[in-house]
């Protein structure tokens, strides 16, 4: 099959003088900028590989082109600079695409996609792929938004997708090969130009059904409509013709000899020329009135201009937009300015995405408007500068030791982690800021118990010193991580952290020369050991037990038992309450202290 350049149509019924026409030239990567009034070739945009389909906004400010070949995309381009602005990706050989009434969204036909990609035109992405029948080529929008149409070229049919749920509702069955299609001003018709058989399929949009089939010239693959819609033009590659549709009657009142394999065609918003894009590198313009053609203008190799190519509006310099600002437009971070434009009907700001008369600029940069006024006149006001000081940022750290305090450079005191700003009023009238971030240093000063070995759990301090907390006092070479005792006594660890020193708890060491059940000279006897819950302390006769005081400690060194002792020769001791485990009782007199060990199982 022959590669067909051909169209999507949807033209805007607006009333108003066409400025600029777009021709997308397939041949040399290119679009050729047309100033309608003069009929002269304005500017050349280079776009990407193989331009096909375009699409201008209804409110001419941009314009949407397809790269059939390479890279899958859809260029933005502004009308104001005649630049490419943004690139989109898209699906498989884009063909056909089609700018929704209200300009929100764009709807591209993937040809080897199967699909039809929506655009968010205030986002530049592709919000939703809709699947659809094979190999669709041309897209149409109907004029109240709410459905789109779209020429399935393989699949010999239209499908009709529902835009508030971008779901297929309805495929309607046609003759062979759809290439281009439009849909009538008041959205009752859908003219559909099918290439292999030479035929435009009228489709009621109320039944969906074909209503009647109009034979036309060979290889139809452009059509559009007038926007009183009393006139359909169709474009016809194999006899090099324009076919011109009366819609009154349905059947073809007129052909137009245009220049060789013509692809693309738009009618101007008032209906009196048609523009048609033509193998040999020209545009034909003919005149409505006498369906002739009256001017041809040269453009760039293999022109396509698949779509609405024509924009609305004209450029009114005498209309020229003027920026107010509500302030200084040089200020302070942190600080805004209002600009207003003067009063007109649409706005569109550039450095900015407001559509409003008035914006809120919190950002450095070059600020101007575009305007359309109540006439359809587009023009751009000048240049307004933002300046914004930035402000004296510092940022700095600090740290300081669990349980004491800082103070901010702005007075403000804090013991947690926290992050500060503090402002100040610099030299410029403008902020000098501070941002202190605290970090409070916290030492782990806990402890693991391994009697009669003392173990000081964090790994990462710089350093340890124990001390006899009986005494208060630092014991000599004990400078590291762990401290075995060697003599009975309660200690404790110094730990020292990123310049931050901690005490921990004191503990507890009661079982140095402790291996039996006796004591030294077997003053106290503890039996049996081990116990089961109950055991017997027996007492020397040489023991003064008068006022004496029994204590019993766990391993780890915590008091978990005490009584008074009164029997002079012997204790009975009930410990069923404790758990079964290693223990040391300690017996403390007036003058001496007297200590054991015992097992509870």
């Amino acid at each position: 099959m022959k590669k067909i350049s051909t169209l999507i149509l949807f033209l805007a019924s607006i009333i108003g003088f066409a400025q600029t026409a777009y021709i997308t030239n397939e041949g040399d990567n290119t679009v050729s900028v047309i100033n309608v009034t003069t009929n002269t070739v304005v500017a050349t945009i280079t776009v990407g590989v193989e331009p096909l389909g375009v699409s201008v906004s209804s409110d001419g400010t941009k314009v949407y082109t397809t790269n059939y070949s390479h890279p899958n995309t859809v260029e933005v381009i502004s009308t104001t600079t005649n630049t490419v602005s943004a690139s989109i990706t898209v699906g498989s050989n884009p063909a056909g695409l089609c700018v929704s009434p209200d300009g929100s969204k764009v709807y591209v036909a993937n040809v080897n996609s199967n699909s039809v990609s929506v655009i968010n035109t205030g986002t530049n992405t592709v919000s939703a792929t809709v699947p659809v029948d094979y190999g669709p080529w041309s897209v149409s929008v109907s004029p109240d938004g709410s459905k789109v149409y779209v020429g399935n070229y393989f699949g010999n049919s239209v499908s009709v997708i529902n835009t508030v749920n971008n779901v297929v509702s309805t495929i309607i069955p046609l003759g062979f090969y759809p290439t281009a299609l439009c849909v009538s001003p008041d959205g009752s018709k859908i003219y559909v130009a099918n290439w292999n058989n030479n035929t435009v399929n009228v489709i009621d949009t109320i039944t969906n059904t074909v209503t009647i089939t109009i034979p036309v010239g060979s290889g139809p693959n452009g059509i559009s409509i007038s926007p009183d819609g009393s006139k359909v033009y169709v474009t016809n590659w194999g006899d090099s013709s324009v076919s011109v549709i009366n819609t009154a009657i349905e059947s073809v009142s007129s052909t137009i000899a245009v220049g060789r394999q013509p692809f693309g065609i738009s009618v101007t918003p008032d209906g009196s020329e048609v523009y048609v894009a033509s193998g040999d590198s020209s545009v034909n313009i003919i005149n409505t009135t006498t369906n002739t053609v009256s001017a041809t203008i040269t453009v760039g190799y293999g022109p396509a201009a698949f779509g609405n190519f024509i924009s609305p509006h004209t450029i009114c310099d005498a209309l020229q937009p003027v920026i107010t600002a509500n302030g200084n437009t040089t200020f302070c971070q942190g600080n805004s300015v209002i600009l207003t434009s003067s009063v007109s009907a649409h706005y569109v700001w550039y450095n900015n995405t407001g559509t409003t008369q008035t914006i809120t600029v919190f950002n450095p940069g070059n600020y101007f408007v575009d305007i359309i006024d109540s006439n359809n006149c587009f023009a751009q006001s000048a240049i307004t500068a933002v300046t914004v000081i930035p402000s004296d940022i510092q940022n700095i750290t600090a740290s300081i030791c669990h349980g004491d305090s800082y103070t901010f450079p702005d007075g403000i005191i804090s013991s947690v982690d926290t992050v500060e700003t503090s402002y100040f009023t610099g030299m410029n009238t403008c902020d000098s800021i501070i941002v202190t971030t605290l970090t409070v240093i916290i030492v782990d000063t806990s402890v693991s118990v391994y009697i009669p070995m003392l173990m000081a759990n964090f790994t990462d301090a710089d350093g340890f010193q124990w001390i006899n907390c009986n005494t208060m006092s630092l014991i000599p070479g004990a400078v590291f991580q762990n401290y075995t005792a060697v003599a009975n006594g309660s200690y404790a660890v110094i730990v020292t952290y990123q310049g931050c020193s901690d005490t921990s708890s004191c503990y507890d060491i009661l079982s140095v020369g402790v291996n039996g059940i006796s004591n030294q000279n077997n003053l106290v006897t503890l039996y049996p050991n081990p116990t089961s819950g109950t055991f017997t302390l027996s007492y020397n006769s040489q023991l003064s037990i008068q006022n004496s005081q029994l204590k019993i400690y766990d391993v780890l060194g915590q008091e978990v038992y005490t009584q008074a002792i009164t029997n002079p020769n012997q204790t009975t001791i009930t410990i069923s309450q404790l758990s079964n485990g290693v223990y040391f009782y300690q017996l403390t007199n007036n003058t001496e202290t007297y200590r054991g060990k015992f097992v509870k199982d």
